[in-house]
């Protein structure tokens, strides 16, 4: 037990040094708990977690914890009591949210996570700040707390600042984004359907599926800007040798059988030609014995010594590189080819990389904690800006934010924990307007109009992932989007500052200009400032003047 300490701020902080923490022997985890944090069952009120979920007081019996991984390094809860936030100000790589119901009585808290760190010693202090709300404040007051501290010390910029002097992320923040797929490889399942982790070399690996041609990906480039799609970036996916996941961290020669590296070049050559940006996606979180430059000394090492390796994908065992070891040897030659030989003038975008938490290598010639991961995901990404002038990945992890220009979905999917009630756009109330995003991976393309409806309410980006290059899926589903985006594109350059829920499937979202759109899931119209927002459907309000 210990007393708060006042900050100039108005928040009370626990600090817990790192010699506490590493002076306690076979310790598995700290929680701190404050008499704000209870709450019964039945109670009004809500907490928010750290990965875009709401739940409420709901539950007799529920746990939850989020096991280390954090869109965000804060949370928040409201009760008839108090109404409070707490960000996780250092340590916060091995700190989780988390939530307990027993018999109805709830306690949300934070759980410093000792044993993640695997023997390793604690690094920093862990230093958590509670703010205390007015009993009015939303879960948007808490996300706003957050957004002015991460500017406040520089963690991020404005997008309105970071578009002067660099027109391609203005563009970006205008465009919608068009995948080309190439070509990959099966992952092999037994009986059961569980995939099979195999190293594979160059005679035994499974034969790749080709999806897409580089011939074909200039033609659908040439005729996209025929139908009048200007505002679209362009990204290679699967171009590199037997597809996507084929053999990394071997990224060349460009696939032969999509074309090679002559026909990719002329695809790029088409892209710039026509004013679009194009850029190449690659990977660093993943390594195959199969590719031509595959060495175990690159490889993180868990505590055993044995390689890290995280089950399979399509080029066989996924093994993890420790990024310490791969910056010089492939990171700095791979970017510069990608740029000079294949002639991409988009931003580098990297697979995974803000998608996972750091991990921790024990590889005693790269040994890295959490916190030296993060660095050195960060020293790659901020070399992708100088090579490239930005820097895109998945999920929007924010311990790498400081370098991240676009967040390829935030949640994978809708699938959430049972204490969760529903996915609402905490990420974006902190980050939108700073960095563009598209909320879930399931969002892409058009298949479904609920699409069109988590754009509108997470403010999201519009993603086609492959399937979109007929002349036939140009003009009659992609281009009527490519249209619906372009009269809310502008809305990315806001701050994003509420969000509430009107009725039942019917929420409300307030940017930083006033503009207001009302996204309506329900199957009844619903009227708002005397204008109906139709079922199945959304409306943008524009500030009056």
């Amino acid at each position: 037990q210990r007393d708060l300490v006042r900050q100039p701020d108005g928040a009370w902080r626990v600090k817990i040094s790192k010699e506490e923490i590493n002076a306690e022997k076979n310790l598995n985890y700290i929680d701190i708990l404050i008499p704000a944090a209870y709450a019964k069952v039945g109670e009004e009120g809500y907490f928010i977690n750290t990965m875009n979920m709401i739940g409420t007081y709901r539950m007799q019996k529920c746990g939850y914890t989020s096991g280390g991984k954090n869109s965000y390094a804060f949370f928040g809860a409201k009760n008839p009591r108090a109404t409070w936030s707490v960000i996780m100000k250092s340590l916060e790589l091995e700190t989780s949210m988390a939530v307990s119901s027993d018999k109805g009585n709830y306690q949300v808290f934070p759980r410093i996570e000792v044993a993640r760190m695997e023997g390793t010693p604690a690094y920093e202090d862990a230093v958590l700040d509670f703010y205390p709300l007015d009993s009015s404040a939303s879960y948007a007051d808490m996300a706003k707390i957050y957004r002015n501290y991460q500017i406040a010390r520089g963690e991020v910029v404005p997008l309105k600042e970071r578009i002067k002097g660099n027109p391609k992320l203005e563009r970006l923040a205008k465009s919608i984004l068009l995948r080309i797929a190439h070509g990959s490889k099966p992952i092999p399942k037994d009986k059961n359907g569980k995939w099979i982790a195999k190293d594979y070399t160059v005679e035994t690996e499974p034969p790749m599926s080709l999806h897409c041609t580089f011939q074909q990906g200039t033609d659908a480039i040439k005729y996209l800007k025929q139908a009048g799609c200007d505002y679209c970036d362009i990204q290679e996916v699967g171009w590199n040798i037997r597809g996507h996941d084929g053999r990394y961290p071997q990224l060349f020669p460009a696939e032969p059988a999509a074309g090679g590296d002559e026909k990719l070049k002329e695809t790029v050559a088409t892209a710039k030609k026509l004013g679009y940006n194009i850029s190449a996606h690659v990977n660093h979180t993943d390594a195959y014995t199969v590719a031509d430059c595959w060495n175990e000394d690159f490889i993180a090492k868990r505590k055993d010594g044995s390689m890290m390796y995280v089950g399979c994908w399509a080029g066989g065992k996924a093994y993890t590189p420790c990024p310490a070891a791969i910056f010089d040897r492939f990171v700095k030659k791979d970017y510069v080819k990608i740029r000079d030989y294949l002639g991409m003038n988009g931003f580098q975008h990297v697979d995974v990389i803000s998608a996972i938490t750091p991990r921790i290598c024990h590889d005693p010639r790269h040994p890295l904690n959490r916190r030296q991961w993060a660095n050195a995901y960060l020293k790659i990404m901020k070399y992708g800006h100088d090579v490239s002038g930005g820097f895109t990945s998945e999920c929007g992890l924010d311990h790498v934010i400081k370098y991240l220009d676009w967040a390829f979905y935030i949640n994978h999917s809708e699938h959430k924990p049972k204490c969760f009630d529903r996915f609402v756009p905490v990420w974006q109330l902190v980050y939108h307007g700073i960095v563009p995003s598209e909320q879930f991976f399931s969002d892409t393309g058009t298949r479904k109009n609920i699409n069109r409806l988590h754009h509108a309410e997470f403010g999201g980006r519009p993603v086609f992932y492959g399937g979109w290059l007929t002349k036939e899926f140009i003009d009659t589903k992609l281009k009527p989007l490519y249209d619906e985006y372009q009269k809310v594109s502008y809305l990315q350059m806001e701050f994003m500052d509420d969000h509430k829920q009107l009725a039942d499937g019917v929420y409300l979202t307030v940017y930083g200009n006033g503009d207001e759109v009302v996204t309506n899931y329900s199957d009844f119209t619903y009227e708002y400032k005397g204008q109906p927002v139709f079922h199945k459907d959304y409306r943008l309000f524009k500030k009056q003047k």
